[in-house]
C-alpha cells in the first residue's frame, strides 16, 4: 500500500492515510501545532516537528516515538539521507544544523543528535538562522536559505557538498542568486529521481521558477 501523512498547525494529531482505500488513521500522542512532517526513504521512520522547538522521531512498525527538544528555535527544514539512517535538521534561531544518527537498524529509536557547523553562514553572511533546507536524494548536495544576511548575500541560496562518512560534514560550493532585484527563494527542492546527478529547482519571489544542475563531482 501507499501511505500519505497529513498534519495541521491547528490540529491535535497527524493522520496516516492508506491511499488505495482512502482511509485515514489519526495518531494522537499529546501533539499540537505540527509544523513539519517527513517520511524516511524506506518508510521505517517518520519525523514530526512542532513550533515550540520539539520534534518526534517515530518508528512506523508500532508508531512509537522518541521526543527531542531544541534550544535553537523550531525545526524549519528536515531531510533524510538515501538510506534513511540520518536526518538532517535546520533550526529557526541557529546557523548550525543538527544531524540525527541512528545507532542501530529499524525499529530501534536509539539515536544521537550531533551538530553540523556552517561557519560561512555565521561569519560571512551574518544570519540569525536557517529558513529552508533541501538535501539531494543521492546525499551529495545540500541547499539552504537563511534569514536576513548582509546586503551582499541577502536572498541567496547556499549550496553545499556533503560527506556522510562516518558523520555528516559539509563544505560550501557556492551561491545561487535569483533573477531580478532583491529577490528571495520562496521554495526549492531537488528532483529525487534525476539519474545524471543533483538537480535543484527554485521558485523566486520575482515570479521565476528556475532549475539548476549541480552535477559537479568534487569527490
Amino acid at each position: 500500500s501507499t501511505y500519505l501523512a497529513s498534519a495541521s498547525c491547528n490540529g491535535q494529531s497527524f493522520t496516516i492515510w492508506d491511499v488505495s482505500q482512502g482511509l485515514g488513521t489519526p495518531i494522537r500522542r499529546g501533539l499540537s501545532s505540527i509544523s513539519l512532517v517527513r517520511w524516511s526513504p524506506s518508510g521505517d521512520y517518520f519525523l514530526t516537528a512542532k513550533f515550540d522547538g520539539t520534534f518526534h522521531l517515530w518508528e512506523t512498525n508500532t508508531w512509537t516515538s522518541e521526543p527531542w527538544s531544541s534550544s535553537n528555535g523550531y525545526v524549519t527544514g528536515a531531510n533524510w539521507d538515501p538510506e534513511g539512517r540520518v536526518a538532517l535538521l535546520s533550526f529557526s534561531n541557529s546557523t548550525t544544523l543538527g544531524s540525527v544518527h541512528f545507532s542501530s537498524k529499524p525499529p530501534s529509536l536509539d539515536a544521537h543528535l550531533l551538530p553540523v557547523e556552517l561557519p560561512e553562514i555565521s561569519s560571512l553572511i551574518v544570519s540569525r538562522g536557517i529558513e529552508k533546507l533541501a538535501w539531494d536524494a543521492s546525499g551529495e548536495r545540500l541547499a539552504l536559505s537563511f534569514k536576513d544576511g548582509n546586503e551582499t548575500y541577502q536572498g541567496l541560496v547556499a549550496v553545499y557538498d556533503v560527506r556522510r562518512s562516518p558523520l555528516v560534514s559539509v563544505s560550501l560550493v557556492g551561491f545561487i542568486r535569483g533573477p531580478g532585484e532583491g529577490v528571495k527563494a520562496l521554495a526549492f527542492a531537488f528532483h529525487n529521481k534525476f539519474k545524471q546527478g543533483p538537480l535543484l529547482s527554485v521558485c523566486w519571489s520575482s515570479g521565476w521558477c528556475c532549475t539548476y544542475p549541480l552535477i559537479l563531482r568534487s569527490h
